[in-house]
């Protein structure tokens, strides 16, 4: 006979619900604090990663407070997700009302959620007003979002105050509503904010792409691409916890508990957005300030980091080139020729801020001489290379004049975009 005192009798005496119950109040909330857990350890790297980088540096002080907000409230459910797993996975009772009953730690887990959630939102809001010019526009959409922030606090506060009332064992009947209604406000309410911030920064990004310039172009395409990134993760989570809070106004054991698997990650989805959309905020500003080049004969407008090398092999040599053009440098072109570079002969001409170096490599032929024959093939290519520098020299200057009457009113609405 087994020792008793090493085989102790576990039977509780508790009713315990069937399998199909217990995996319809249980199953969702366990898949929603699972996910939480995941998100908040992607918002830690991603908070790390960006810490490490430039660009936190030149972060105003109000936002490094919001970035920190964001990872303390995210890690606060995170916090939360490892108490409530724990705690429903050794639970001994498991009889139906025990595992629909509510704790305080559930009704506290709204509270991280709400708050991560108005910041965040509250950053991409700011983010999409300046795009509206339309001034009554502007005015009516900022109008329409405070309405549905405020609407998604009323709901958030409703669902904690009846997480709280369900602890405390108060009878719902007693009660104005019931936690499926608050909830449901509080997830349409974060669904049509995200919806209407993603839907503005597309359709006003879309309007500013104007052909003018391809760099340009790509940025503005890159941030609808953007926006519409940072807003699926949130906008499909609240999206499905509103439309399963409609099916749990009918009380069922069943489908009360489906919400809690979306709106319970959503301090991280949060989070996650904010922080993927820091990440690329430096590479689009860099995109964006970098320095307009034209590379002849294309005459298209591009970004370069150095003028291409010469080319080392001495047979080619002999082909006339043109240099790439360098924008902005404020700096005259060098005397001193590259070590590595056959000596130049520079000419040099300004359109505003514009330096254009132009380098000729003319060939000389070793030798006794050349005949007659050659030297006139010599002038007239001399000749033929001199006015095809003064057409692209005469062009370059009519794009830059052009680019150069445009490029503050754009770099100050990129600046406002990123």
């Amino acid at each position: 006979m087994e020792d008793p005192a090493l085989y102790p009798n576990t039977l509780t005496g508790y009713p315990v619900a069937s399998q199909r119950i217990s995996n319809a109040l249980v199953g969702p909330p366990l898949m929603g604090w699972c996910a939480a857990l995941l998100l908040t350890g992607a918002t830690w790297s991603s908070a790390i990663s960006y810490y490490r980088s430039n660009s936190f540096g030149r972060e105003s002080k109000r936002a490094k407070w919001v970035i920190g907000a964001v990872v303390v409230f995210t890690t606060a459910s995170g916090a939360i997700s490892i108490a409530e797993t724990w705690r429903w996975g050794t639970l001994q009772r498991r009889s139906a009302d025990d595992l629909e009953s509510t704790t305080p730690l559930d009704a506290i887990q709204p509270i991280p959620a709400v708050i991560v959630g108005l910041l965040v939102q509250f950053v991409f809001a700011s983010r999409a007003v300046p795009m509206i010019t339309n001034r009554t526009v502007k005015r009516l959409w900022i109008a329409v979002m405070g309405v549905t922030m405020l609407g998604g606090v009323v709901g958030a506060v409703l669902t904690i105050v009846m997480g709280f009332a369900y602890a405390n064992n108060v009878a719902e009947s007693y009660l104005p509503l019931n936690f499926s209604i608050a909830l449901m406000v509080w997830m349409h309410s974060s669904t049509v904010s995200d919806l209407m911030i993603t839907v503005t920064l597309c359709i006003t990004l879309r309007k500013r792409i104007a052909g003018f310039n391809r760099n340009t172009d790509v940025l503005l395409s890159r941030l609808m691409q953007l926006s519409v990134e940072s807003a699926a993760y949130t906008t499909c989570l609240s999206l499905s916890a509103a439309i399963y809070s409609i099916f749990t106004l009918k009380t069922s054991y069943f489908s009360e508990s489906a919400p809690y698997a979306f709106w319970i990650p959503l301090p991280g989805a949060y989070a996650v957005s904010l922080f993927a959309t820091l990440a690329t905020r430096s590479r689009l500003l860099t995109s964006l300030h970098a320095a307009p080049t034209l590379n002849f004969p294309s005459g298209r407008l591009s970004q370069i980091d150095a003028p291409p090398q010469a080319s080392k092999n001495p047979s080619a040599q002999h082909v006339d080139h043109l240099s790439a053009i360098r924008v902005g440098t404020g700096r005259p072109p060098s005397r001193t020729p590259s070590p590595n570079r056959p000596p130049f002969n520079p000419s040099k001409s300004y359109a505003s801020d514009v330096q254009v170096t132009i380098d000729v490599e003319s060939s000389v032929e070793e030798g006794m001489g050349e005949s007659e024959e050659k030297k006139g093939w010599d002038e007239r290519k001399r000749k033929w290379n001199e006015e095809r520098l003064e057409r692209e020299r005469s062009r370059e200057r009519e794009r830059r004049e052009q680019w150069d009457s445009a490029l503050p009113e754009r770099l100050k609405q990129g600046e406002e975009l990123v």
